[in-house]
């Protein structure tokens, strides 16, 4: 979409912000999906690098609740948002929204599976998903770069962590 060379613009943004060293305020970081293959693999490497990770808790803040939604990340105030976990895309656009207005750092991790054919693509390649998890991860997409051209979208293709629960290619 029209959306993604903002997102490249924003990641250089941030490169050359940060000169490779993470800001202070980047040192809490909401997390969600943090029970999974991603998710534990960077709670072990914030853990190593001193990083606070407050991982979303579904049972106690409801995904579907906006105004419980809201209510977390005003409470956390976090320097970044890392939105790893599944859920409806009005969820990943509110928090994507929230951290535009914020100007809190927010990562989506989508799926090289919102392609139909092998690679390679580029940012701006067409999305041709004939899959139903490519096409949820799609309108994921949609809703957080229209929530925020600031959203940072990274898409994953395998998920390999010997150690790590979930999805997980090393496990097959």
């Amino acid at each position: 979409g029209t959306s993604k060379p903002a997102t490249a613009r924003y990641r250089g943004d941030c490169q050359q912000r940060w000169n490779g060293e993470l800001p202070t305020k980047l040192m809490k970081v909401l997390l969600t999906g943090s029970q999974g293959t991603v998710g534990g693999a960077f709670r072990r490497v914030a853990a190593v690098r001193g990083i606070d990770v407050h991982p979303w808790n579904r049972a106690e803040v409801p995904p579907e609740e906006p105004s419980a939604v809201h209510a977390l990340m005003k409470r956390v105030q976090p320097g970044a948002v890392l939105h790893l976990a599944m859920g409806a895309p009005a969820w990943a656009a509110q928090m994507a929204g929230y951290s535009a207005e914020e100007r809190i750092p927010f990562v989506f991790t989508s799926t090289v599976s919102v392609f139909a054919a092998p690679g390679p693509h580029g940012i701006t390649s067409e999305r041709t998903a004939t899959d139903e998890y490519g096409r949820y991860k799609a309108d994921c997409e949609d809703a957080v770069l229209k929530a925020s051209t600031a959203a940072v979208v990274v898409r994953l293709g395998y998920q390999i962590d010997p150690h790590g629960p979930g999805n997980n290619l090393a496990q097959h």
